[in-house]
């Protein structure tokens, strides 16, 4: 979420120093790559994992959660596309960013389990400078891995993310796809991956294994 540009990183004063990087984004650890020769990815747990994944629904709010830097994507996406359900947007500043057609909330742990429990699908939308395009999914997978049909913009580096993953996640202006019990069923299949890789034990042993490695 810090560097700006590859530039940016290469003017790092303490990237030299440090013993070796770990991210929790693919893109931006081959980046790093090129910068420090001990670069690590890992996983970024997901710890907001619901007991069962969710049932599919034809009703219910949309879900956007994130920081408030983010929403002027957001914004712009809503701008010139339209949304056929209520957009319920928790975020640590809600209204500082004007979104007319979306509910905004403050986010908390448990308001997200809650919204977690009875949304009807979620979305994340990124932008396309070097900063939005080093992001890690975490947001993404942590729907998903509810069972909760997500969308991404096709322009975000996300949507290539998961396509490399193996799961060919859906363009938001795709409402027939995104809102099917068809997309639903991949997204439920999908998540079972997830939750494994995601796990919090799992993460931390790959997490160890690094620590040992570096000793």
């Amino acid at each position: 979420d810090f560097y700006l540009s590859r530039d940016h990183i290469s003017r790092d004063p303490y990237l030299p120093y440090v013993t070796a990087v770990v991210a929790h984004s693919q893109r931006l650890a081959r980046c790093l790559q090129d910068f420090h020769e001990r670069v690590f990815y890992l996983d970024h747990d997901c710890r907001y994992l619901l007991p069962k994944m969710q049932p599919y629904r034809t009703e219910g709010p949309l879900l956007w959660v994130g920081y408030t830097g983010n929403l002027p994507y957001l914004a712009r996406w809503l701008s010139e596309h339209s949304l056929p359900s209520q957009l319920m947007v928790l975020t640590d500043q809600p209204g500082r960013v004007p979104l007319p057609d979306a509910v905004q909330e403050i986010w908390t742990p448990r308001r997200q389990q809650e919204y977690l429990r009875f949304a009807r699908a979620a979305l994340d939308i990124k932008g396309v400078s070097f900063n939005q395009e080093m992001r890690p999914p975490e947001k993404l997978e942590m729907f998903l891995s509810n069972g909760i049909p997500s969308a991404c913009n096709p322009e975000s580096s996300l949507f290539n993310h998961f396509r490399e993953d193996g799961f060919q996640i859906v363009d938001p202006a795709d409402h027939t796809r995104w809102f099917s019990a068809e997309y639903h069923e991949e997204t439920c299949a999908y998540a079972k991956v997830l939750r494994r890789r995601l796990d919090v034990g799992t993460v931390g042993k790959r997490m160890r294994s690094i620590l040992e490695t570096l000793l």
